[in-house]
């Protein structure tokens, strides 16, 4: 059995994690968090996209794989917000994870959707960091800062009511 000491320890380090994970979520810290500018994106098929197409928007970055469940079972989620959100000053980049990009093209091939998808680069890494599970979302305010990011899987209605108020800000 545990002494009262042990109990009381065990509570205050308990309550400094929560106040540390408070204040690390506060959005006063979210003011002072780097400004991301994604690197020039070559998408699966080849066309370019330049660093100022995001520029002034809010953008969503999926990390996924033709080989997870979770990925494939909301890509229609990610598809259905792109089309709602796209000429609010929205864009989502998909970026591939696959080891091998011709099994993105043939995924893609038969299941196409709207929204740009590309291989995650070495230079994706670099300025959005390492991931730990796929799928990782990772929202972007309008000036570039990483306002939420989240791995594993997420309901359509969590990622549209953070969208959502990245939109109005």
């Amino acid at each position: 059995m545990m002494s009262r000491r042990t109990w009381n320890l065990m509570i205050l380090a308990l309550a400094a994690l929560v106040l540390g994970a408070l204040l690390l979520a506060s959005p006063a810290r979210a003011q002072h968090r780097p400004v991301i500018d994604l690197p020039e994106t070559q998408l699966i098929d080849g066309r370019m996209l330049d660093p100022a197409h995001f520029k002034g928007k809010a953008v969503l970055v999926l990390m996924w794989a033709t080989w997870c469940p979770n990925c494939l079972a909301s890509l229609p989620h990610h598809a259905r917000l792109y089309d709602a959100y796209r000429d609010k000053g929205f864009e989502l980049l998909a970026l591939s994870v696959d080891k091998d990009a011709a099994d993105v093209r043939d995924f893609l091939a038969s299941n196409p959707y709207g929204f740009p998808v590309a291989m995650r680069t070495a230079a994706h890494r670099a300025v959005l960091g390492s991931i730990i599970g796929t799928p990782t979302l990772i929202l972007l305010a309008r000036d570039g800062r990483v306002v939420w990011r989240q791995v594993g899987e997420v309901s359509y209605d969590e990622i549209d009511m953070q969208l959502r108020s990245v939109l109005e800000q």
